[in-house]
């Protein structure tokens, strides 16, 4: 029985609750920006199945368990080293918008 108790403790601990509502909120910016574009693909009179496909956008999100662990293991070549792991992938990403929004 002393086991079960402590197994149960650990959920009930502070940091484990902050982790909790971290992963909570995290979800809501997503759907406050689908539901905001939803409205203004309807308001420039897209039909419905075409803002259905603008869902698709979101799957990114959803099938983050997938692409997460390999942005964890490959290392960007020059950058990871001069400036880390995480901030190289942000940099990098940031270039590959950048020019998706400018030649798009």
């Amino acid at each position: 029985m002393q086991k079960e108790d402590v197994g149960l403790s650990i959920y009930f601990d502070r940091r484990m609750l902050r982790i909790l509502l971290l992963g909570a909120i995290s979800g809501f910016p997503w759907v406050i920006i689908g539901s905001a574009l939803s409205l203004w693909l309807k308001d420039f009179e897209l039909s419905r199945s075409t803002i259905g496909w603008a869902g698709l956008i979101f799957s990114v999100y959803a099938i983050n368990f997938l692409w997460a662990p390999l942005i964890d293991r490959i290392k960007i070549p020059f950058l990871t080293d001069k400036i880390g792991h995480r901030k190289s992938w942000i940099i990098s990403l940031q270039i590959i918008i950048l020019f998706c929004l400018i030649f798009w």
